[in-house]
Formats: structure tokens, C-alpha cells, sequence
């Protein structure tokens, strides 16, 4: 259910929603055994499609470790 235009709060400027999502990452990787975070530049929600090269050395560089 949507609260009236009048009670919802102004939209997050861009790094008030990284600082967000970093917070909420962070609290993550504190939960995984071996957990880590990793920040790409230049990419959005589709990370795998958008930077594939970096994400993939990330990826693999990560279940090396397992």
C-alpha cells in the first residue's frame, strides 16, 4: 500500500542511496563466512552485463578462495 504523496519522504539524492546501499552491503558480508564487497564503476543493477570483465575477476577471484 502506497502512503499519500504528502507522508512519503523526498527522494534520496545519489549518495544518500550509495550510502544506503553500502550500509546495507556491509551488513551482508558481516552475516557470510568469508564475506566481501566490491564496488564497479561505471555499472548499475545489471553488473554482469554492464562491466562482465570485472565483475567476472571479482567472481572468480572470489571462488578461488572457497
Amino acid at each position: 500500500m502506497r502512503r499519500p504523496a504528502s507522508a512519503r519522504s523526498p527522494p534520496a539524492s545519489r549518495s544518500t542511496a550509495y550510502s544506503r546501499a553500502a550500509t546495507a552491503a556491509e551488513r551482508l558480508v558481516r552475516g557470510v563466512r568469508d564475506g566481501r564487497t566490491a564496488v564497479i564503476e561505471g555499472a548499475g543493477h545489471y553488473t554482469c552485463r554492464e562491466r562482465p570483465e570485472v565483475f567476472d575477476e571479482i567472481l572468480l577471484g572470489f571462488l578461488r578462495t572457497l
